[in-house]
C-alpha cells in the first residue's frame, strides 16, 4: 500500500540530507497500530514537517514527537490577485452562471443546484462531466488548468465538494457553497472543514439542500482575506526558513 512506500518519506535520499515535508496529509484523523510503527520510524527521518490538517499535527506528534505546522495548501501560496493575473488571457463565457465541480455524487448537491438555478435564473457549467450525472440543463467544460482556474475566477456562484473546488472559490472571493458527507471531523472532511474554520467560513458548509430559498449573501472576504494572508505568509515563512533561504 501506498501509505507503508517509505519511498514517500525520501528514503532513497541520505540522511546526511535536509529532509523537508510540505502540507503533507494523512488522509484519516486516526491510525492503526500497525501505520503507528511504520511511521514512527520513517517521520523521524524528516526534519521538517508541515501538514494541512489539525488531525494530522497531532497523529505526527504521536508518532515522532515532533511539531508538525499545519499550513496552507500549496495552491494557496499564490494569492487570488496572481491566479487571476496567470489566467486572465483564458476564454469563459462572459454571461452570468453557476459553476459547479463535484469529485463524487450526492443527491442532495445536486438538488442544491438545480434549486440555486432557479432562484437566480443563471446557466449552469459543470466540471467532472464522468464523475456526476447532471441535469440536460447544465452545460460542461473540459478545462485546461489555466481555463479551470478562470472559470472559477468569472463564476457568479460556485457549488463544489472538493477541497481545492472550496480553496480557489475563497482564494477567487467568489459566493460559494460546499458539500460534505456525513460528520463534519471525518478523515474525508477534515481538510475542507479546518480550512473554513480557520477563515471562519463554516456557515459555507451544506449537508442538504435547504428546503427554505437558499441564502446567497456574499461572504465577508476582506476579514478573510486577512486571514488568509495571514496564513499565507506563516506557510511562506516555513518553507523559507526549513530551507534557509533570505528573502529580503
Amino acid at each position: 500500500m501506498i501509505r507503508f512506500d517509505s519511498a514517500y518519506f525520501l528514503s532513497f535520499v541520505d540522511n546526511t540530507e535536509k529532509k523537508i515535508a510540505y502540507a503533507a496529509s494523512f488522509g484519516k484523523v486516526d491510525i492503526s497500530d500497525q501505520e503507528f510503527e511504520f511511521y514512527k520510524r520513517e517521520l523521524n527521518n524528516i526534519n521538517k514537517i508541515s501538514v494541512r490538517e489539525t488531525s494530522a499535527s497531532v497523529i505526527v506528534k504521536k508518532c515522532s514527537n515532533k511539531f508538525a505546522e499545519v499550513v496552507l495548501d500549496p495552491t494557496l501560496l499564490l494569492s487570488g490577485t496572481e491566479w487571476k493575473y496567470i489566467s486572465r488571457k483564458e476564454k469563459v463565457p462572459k454571461e452570468p452562471y453557476i459553476l459547479t465541480y463535484c469529485l463524487s455524487n450526492n443527491k442532495e448537491m445536486q438538488d442544491f443546484i438545480k434549486k440555486l438555478r432557479l432562484q437566480t435564473g443563471y446557466k449552469v457549467i459543470g466540471i467532472s462531466r464522468g464523475l456526476v450525472p447532471m441535469f440536460r440543463e447544465c452545460a460542461f467544460a473540459v478545462p485546461s488548468p489555466l481555463e479551470f482556474v478562470q472559470l472559477f475566477s468569472n463564476a457568479s456562484y460556485v457549488v463544489t465538494n472538493s477541497f481545492h473546488g472550496t480553496a480557489f472559490s475563497t482564494n477567487l472571493n467568489k459566493n460559494f457553497f460546499t458539500f460534505i458527507k456525513g460528520e463534519r471531523n471525518t478523515a474525508t472532511n477534515s481538510r475542507i472543514v479546518d480550512f473554513l474554520e480557520n477563515l471562519g467560513l463554516a456557515d459555507r458548509i451544506y449537508t442538504k439542500c435547504p428546503k427554505e430559498k437558499i441564502n446567497i449573501s456574499q461572504p465577508n472576504f476582506e476579514e478573510v482575506n486577512k486571514k488568509l494572508e495571514a496564513l499565507r505568509k506563516k506557510s511562506i515563512n516555513f518553507l523559507t526558513e526549513s530551507l534557509d533561504i533570505n528573502m529580503e
